[in-house]
């Protein structure tokens, strides 16, 4: 079903239509008096209803609750809510808490160097807003992929029951709204992809979990590529696209496949990337994916390439040094996470660290190339020059892995004792490198074990599955080595 809802009957009459996509401007967030009932407001995620679903528990907590004050409850609650109001179901209480949930630990806002971004746009509240008015999927797969962390945390297999339906209806409403010439190239659309593959990150339940995930956004950056690029120069359109790049970057530097043409293209345009860092960045990130997915056809390095892959490596430590002003050249310290509540600012960190460890892993993705080469020159012409530069390669190699490893391993554990709900959201940004080392070709079976440690760790500690679906992968390869399974740090 997923591979089919991304195909548009009249693709040249899409094209054509030049429809005006109209920016939301921000309201006060989930004050839903478009569904004519009281809003039930935000909650902590300590409080959220269903940390215990238990109807005896649900039962003693609502009497002590209400016990002793029911009466200036009663009375509050009638100053407050007009009679017009219907107070809402415990069904609508949970669906608003899941979209609460969701923004809480997985939204992001989308910040960029200067301009209007710089400040960090919330895009992703601005289109559930747009669709609550108008009963679009958004907001409804905004409630799945809350319910499917909320049932990972809590072990609810009701909860994940009812996400997994919420995301095939969600599908369903997709799939006609792709073919509405009005709504096919929305907002709503392409940031209903992003969140579909969103879940499949969440629930990690796919047998093949890069097949949904990688559909999803492929998907969205179909609609990108019919929607153009004169319709993403708003705001609200610059950050979907900013959203979608990122995610696409990351996915195909791991898998090894290259960008697709329209994120390429996207990526040349001066007037879209102006607002960025440094466009010419993501132009080298964009030529290495390129570059991985012809190494992984031609199953070796050849001499070629490896001369691609040295001149491409000296453009990107030159653009590395233009980005200092927004990355720090040290590894973030993390130590005052534990004692902020300021959401905002732990997001903020997470961001540079991330950016951090993005430039580490690039290196580290160079130093497997030029080991890999190495060890096959090393191999075909035995000398004593061949094996000073398999040595040193190696251990250039060795040395760019334990600068990750060291950053995941003390990320991860700074995370979780941070005490904002958005320590989830770091620990996202801490699976792809977990992913990237399983795609190097130079694996060792001590990395293979640090890899399954940090995945059961992530999946344990942040209830993200795609933590144990990796820890699964390098056991499988272990197995693969014949090496006896254990974990280490």
């Amino acid at each position: 079903m997923t591979s089919s809802i991304y195909t548009l009957d009249n693709q040249d009459t899409l094209i054509s239509l030049g429809a005006n996509f109209i920016q939301v401007r921000p309201v006060a967030p989930f004050v839903h008096s478009i569904k004519n009932r009281v809003c039930t407001g935000y909650r902590k995620e300590t409080d959220l209803l269903f940390k215990n679903e238990t109807p005896a528990l649900v039962q003693r907590t609502r009497r002590r609750q209400f016990q002793g004050d029911h009466d200036a409850v009663t009375f509050q609650v009638a100053r407050v809510s007009p009679p017009h109001f219907s107070q809402p179901s415990r069904r609508a209480v949970i669906n608003d808490e899941a979209v609460v949930h969701y923004l809480g630990l997985y939204n992001d806002k989308v910040i960029a160097a200067s301009g209007p971004l710089q400040a960090g746009y919330d895009y992703i509240t601005v289109v559930i807003q747009g669709d609550l008015r108008r009963g679009g999927p958004v907001a409804e797969m905004a409630m799945a992929c809350g319910l499917a962390s909320i049932g990972n945390s809590t072990g609810s297999g009701e909860l994940l029951r009812t996400a997994r339906v919420k995301q095939l209806n969600v599908i369903q409403q997709l799939s006609r709204q792709l073919q509405d010439k009005d709504l096919a190239l929305s907002d709503s659309s392409i940031t209903t992809c992003i969140l579909l593959a969103t879940y499949e990150l969440i629930t990690a339940d796919n047998p093949v979990p890069n097949g949904p995930y990688m559909t999803h956004l492929f998907g969205a950056v179909k609609l990108l590529a019919l929607r153009g690029q004169s319709q993403m120069q708003s705001d609200l359109g610059y950050s979907i696209w900013l959203k979608l790049r990122n995610m696409i970057l990351i996915d195909c530097l791991r898998l090894c496949q290259p960008l697709p043409p329209a994120i390429s293209q996207y990526l040349a345009i001066d007037a879209l990337a102006q607002q960025d860092y440094n466009p010419d960045f993501f132009m080298i990130v964009d030529k290495l994916c390129t570059l991985r997915a012809d190494l992984k056809a031609l199953n070796h390095v050849s001499p070629s390439l490896f001369h691609v892959a040295q001149q491409l490596h000296a453009d990107f430590e030159a653009r590395c040094e233009w980005v200092r002003l927004y990355v720090s050249q040290t590894r973030p310290q993390a130590e005052s996470l534990a004692y902020e509540d300021n959401a905002e600012t732990t997001y903020r960190f997470f961001s540079r660290a991330a950016a951090w460890l993005f430039i580490q892993c690039i290196r580290v993705i160079f130093s497997d190339i030029f080991l890999s080469y190495a060890r096959s020159q090393h191999t075909h012409s035995p000398s004593p020059h061949t094996l000073a530069a398999l040595d040193r390669e190696t251990l250039n190699h060795e040395r760019k892995c334990t600068t990750v490893q060291d950053a995941v391993s003390y990320f991860l554990d700074h995370f979780a004792k941070n005490s904002t709900a958005t320590r989830i959201h770091g620990a996202l940004y801490m699976l792809w490198p977990l992913g990237l080392f399983l795609s190097l070709e130079e694996s060792s079976p001590d990395r293979l074990r640090w890899i399954v440690c940090q995945g059961r760790k992530i999946s344990d500690k942040f209830s993200l599955r795609m933590g144990n679906v990796l820890a699964e992968a390098a056991e499988g390869e272990l197995r693969g080595l014949g090496v006896v399974e254990g974990e280490g740090e």
